[in-house]
């Protein structure tokens, strides 16, 4: 399956340095294509992640990329949104948001014969990259779905709206009939903290 994101998805806070390089580049679609597929099992599951890279062009899978408005009841009321998308035009995603948590994560430290070591640039001073980092996995939170502390994916009675927002869950369980057989695998908040 191709990547859904690429290298003009990471800027402003989520800014990967030396993508002028095409080996960086490169190196930045491998883990795109790793993170993509990590995030999106969590997100749909694997069976129907299975679905969508064999049939991506269905229009259901379209929508899901794409976005689509959308319909559901909270709180009494009928409300309308609009899912984003996996991709957009404003270059604002789960996805890209999801990648560089997990390549700053790997980032932290480097493996050497002597065990964990941080990186030391000459000319430069290190600093804490924990607060974009957590900006980013908020953000992704946000966009991704955020459901209460115990959610299990295998109980149907946990699969309602928690609110308003136009994510991902919502979108998808506003759409049930369309995406069968859904599991969503809820991510935890993460902060400052570490925790």
């Amino acid at each position: 399956m191709a990547n859904l994101t690429d290298y003009t998805y990471f800027y402003g806070e989520i800014k990967i340095p030396n993508l002028n390089s095409t080996d960086k580049i490169s190196s930045l679609n491998v883990d795109i294509s790793v993170y993509e597929k990590e995030i999106l099992t969590d997100l749909i599951g694997y069976e129907l992640y299975k679905d969508f890279v064999e049939n991506q062009t269905d229009q259901r899978w379209v929508d899901f990329i794409e976005g689509k408005e959308f319909e559901f009841e909270f709180n009494g009321k009928t409300l309308i949104r609009k899912w984003n998308g996996l991709t957009n035009t404003i270059k604002l995603s789960l996805l890209s948001d999801y990648t560089y948590y997990k390549l700053k994560e790997q980032e932290a430290t480097i493996s050497a014969e002597i065990g964990e070591v941080i990186p030391n640039g000459e000319n430069s001073l290190r600093a804490n990259s924990t607060d974009k980092m957590v900006n980013a996995w908020l953000r992704m939170r946000e966009l991704y779905g955020i459901t209460p502390y115990g959610f299990n994916k295998l109980n149907e009675a946990h699969y309602i709206h928690y609110n308003d927002l136009p994510t991902a869950y919502n979108f998808l369980l506003a759409n049930i009939e369309t995406y069968e057989n859904w599991e969503f695998e809820p991510k935890n908040s993460v902060n400052v903290f570490d925790y």
